[in-house]
């Protein structure tokens, strides 16, 4: 018995001998625990790190890794690489895209290579070496303004404006139309964008509503008018006009007076839409063929108050005209002149005009009109009007006018012109004769103006007295004309 509690006494006291080695076993297995958890949180943090350097699905030497802001300006499906333009340095650089390169939007959604649009903004990363890249993210750095339309751009400073903030812009600036490379001086006003960019430099734009031209043909009949493409343009029609328009669909109408012309055109970026017009005219003119006789020879012919060769047969359209014939030494024809027909000779025999003050301008008296046949031998057979040639009633004394300072001198003294001799004479703008002539005299202040064909015309302002004398001028000679 007491063999059995010495034993377990010893053993009692073997057992607390063990306890501090337990106790310092325990605490050592703890202590190497943590050291280890540590260890692999510090690891994890360094792979992360170096995933975020090199994108994270290739392995890519963490020395060779490389990430740059770009813009996206080729994709080559054949090859599998891309161009980008590297805003670091402006120069492209041409990179390769694997089964595990990571392509994600700006918030790290997958996407395809296919969803990139050229002229991105991207976050590229990749392998110095090989040129591979890793991950390729839509830049969540870059900003960007869609539907600009309210732009301008100074090419010689490299300014860009966006309604009132202007923007830098490099040399190598991407401008992309539909995959389409554009350069700055393929953009108008009239585009619509999108602009991307970082910092306050722009970097990349996107036409996305272009501009074509609108020309015309075959629209004589409407220059004059106006032409109305859509609501966007309302422009006078003239010869040879080409518009800029803004691409799409539009109603074009043109119209001058009561004629208009409806059609419609699509406009297509850089290209040209002809829009022919030809099915909109006006009615065919009505013109008839008049021939002047005109006596004597040498009398000029007036139309409307413009100077017209008569030796040939003159085409006029339908209508009434204003006619005046004039030659120096005769009394200048005023009259109408109405063409209904398709043909008509006119008859003017201007009457000689006398050194007494005669009446400056006939009437239609002196005037026949004759339907013209098709023999010319004809054409003075027939009258459609009787002609009366009789000066009696157009040699009317002259009538002073009571604004004119003048007083005529009651004794029996003249004016005379002698020089230049054949000018027709007027007297305060009444004819008096041809040179050389001689009239009553007139005191005062007074305008003598002479007239002679293919010469010109020249007045000259006199100071009559009332001395009882006779005055006598000889003007120089009239220059011709050209």
């Amino acid at each position: 018995m007491d063999d059995k509690i010495i034993s377990y006494k010893e053993h009692k006291k073997n057992k607390k001998d063990l306890f501090p080695f337990l106790l310092f076993g325990a605490f050592f297995l703890i202590l190497v625990t943590v050291i280890l958890s540590v260890t692999a949180q510090n690891s994890s943090k360094k792979v992360s790190s170096d995933k975020a350097l090199t994108g994270g699905e290739e392995s890519i030497d963490k020395e060779d890794a490389a990430k740059i802001l770009a813009v996206l300006k080729e994709i080559d499906t054949g090859s599998g690489t891309i161009t980008l333009l590297d805003t670091d340095n402006g120069q492209d650089i041409i990179l390769t895209l694997t089964g595990g390169t990571n392509v994600v939007d700006k918030y790290e959604k997958v996407i395809s290579v296919s969803q990139l649009t050229l002229g991105e903004m991207v976050d590229a990363y990749y392998d110095r070496s090989s040129s591979v890249v890793s991950k390729l993210q839509i830049s969540n750095k870059a900003w960007e303004y869609k539907g600009v339309s309210n732009w301008g751009m100074d090419k010689v400073k490299n300014i860009f404006t966006i309604a009132e903030t202007k923007y830098k812009y490099p040399a190598e600036l991407v401008i992309f139309k539909q995959n389409r490379l554009l350069t700055p001086k393929d953009l108008d006003p009239k585009d619509e964008l999108v602009v991307k960019g970082y910092d306050k430099e722009i970097w990349s734009i996107q036409v996305t509503r272009g501009h074509g031209t609108v020309t015309f043909e075959d629209y004589d009949d409407f220059i004059g008018g106006t032409v109305y493409i859509g609501n966007s343009e309302i422009l006078p029609v003239v010869s040879d006009m080409s518009i800029v328009v803004k691409e799409g669909s539009y109603e074009v109408t043109m119209e001058k007076g009561t004629l208009k012309g409806f059609k419609k055109a699509e406009v297509i970026p850089f290209q040209d839409t002809v829009i022919n017009m030809g099915e909109f005219k006006l009615p065919p003119k009505q013109m008839g063929k008049v021939k002047f006789n005109i006596t004597p020879e040498g009398a000029d012919l007036y139309i409307n108050d413009e100077l017209k060769d008569y030796s040939k047969t003159l085409e006029l359209d339908y209508g009434e005209y204003a006619i005046k014939a004039a030659l120096g030494g005769y009394i200048t024809y005023s009259g109408k002149l109405e063409i209904t027909g398709p043909s008509k000779t006119v008859l003017i025999d201007l009457v000689e005009a006398q050194n007494t003050g005669d009446n400056t301008e006939s009437d239609d008296r002196n005037i026949s009109e004759q339907p013209a046949s098709t023999d010319d031998k004809n054409n003075s057979s027939t009258s459609e009007a009787d002609s009366d040639n009789s000066t009696d009633e157009n040699n009317t004394e002259d009538e002073k006018d009571p604004d004119k300072n003048y007083n005529e001198v009651k004794a029996a003294k003249n004016i005379y012109i002698q020089e230049p001799g054949g000018a027709s004479a007027y007297f305060d703008g009444q004819f008096k004769g041809t040179v050389p002539i001689s009239f009553p005299k007139v005191t005062g202040t007074h305008y003598i103006t002479l007239i002679q064909s293919g010469h010109r015309t020249k007045t000259y302002t006199v100071e009559i007295e009332d001395d009882g004398e006779d005055v006598r001028y000889s003007f120089s000679g009239l220059d011709k004309s050209e």
